[in-house]
């Protein structure tokens, strides 16, 4: 059996069901970490997850080219299917595939209409129209921050979409009122439905849930060493 699957089901349990949406169309989910512990690794196996479930992923990278992230996808998929045979996890790649999209764009040139030309273009074409978006690496701490996110919310609902963002973060220097609140997803959290946040620890990285409905309702670990989801009660 594909070993994603059971991980998946923990992320499909925050919405209620398994025929449920993680993000219904129109809502923001995020990841969020300090630099280096793993956002991209994060995003790529969500994306893994959205394409097991035959839903179309667009991946948008603001850091790294195609031909790296490919590899990551690559990479993250074989360590996850590796219970079954060469031919049976060839034949899924084949499959899921198809199902996913990458634009790269340079993080100082991205803005939102430059992402709706292109996704216009490539709907009107025929060539794929997404369900889901993955935006890595959008810089939230410039000054204009709120009027992109709010700009990609009209986005989402005018092309009947939900998505996923990586955010760097770091604490309040000095918190107001005593509110050690993450720095700069504190400054943007009204805008999403859901957020998990990377902790590291001595041998593990946590995903927390630190905003969304059901809250209790994943509980996931991150090995550093091969930078996959593992279920709490793996050893």
């Amino acid at each position: 059996m594909f070993d994603l699957k059971n991980i998946l089901n923990q992320f499909v349990n925050i919405s209620g069901g398994e025929d449920d949406d993680i993000l219904p169309v129109g809502k923001f989910g995020c990841v969020m970490a300090r630099a280096g512990v793993g956002k991209t690794a994060f995003m790529v196996q969500v994306a893994i997850g959205y394409l097991y479930k035959k839903e179309n992923v667009l991946h948008i990278s603001l850091n790294d080219p195609v031909d790296k992230i490919c590899t990551r996808y690559r990479e993250s998929f074989d360590k996850l299917a590796f219970s079954v045979t060469e031919q049976e996890r060839d034949d899924l790649w084949e499959t899921m595939m198809p199902r996913r999209f990458i634009m790269t764009f340079n993080v100082d040139n991205f803005t939102v209409p430059k992402l709706e030309e292109r996704l216009t273009d490539i709907i009107e074409q025929g060539i794929f129209k997404p369900q889901v978006i993955l935006i890595d690496g959008l810089d939230f701490s410039h000054d204009d921050i709120k009027k992109d996110i709010d700009a990609l919310k009209i986005f989402a609902q005018k092309f009947s979409l939900s998505a996923w963002f990586s955010i760097n973060t770091h604490r309040h220097e000095n918190p107001p009122d005593g509110n050690a609140g993450l720095i700069p997803f504190s400054n943007v959290e009204d805008f999403f439905s859901l957020a998990v946040q990377l902790n590291t620890t001595q041998q593990d990285i946590h995903a927390e849930v630190i905003k969304g409905d059901i809250v209790n309702n994943l509980t996931l670990l991150f090995d550093p060493s091969t930078m996959l989801f593992k279920a709490a009660d793996d050893k």
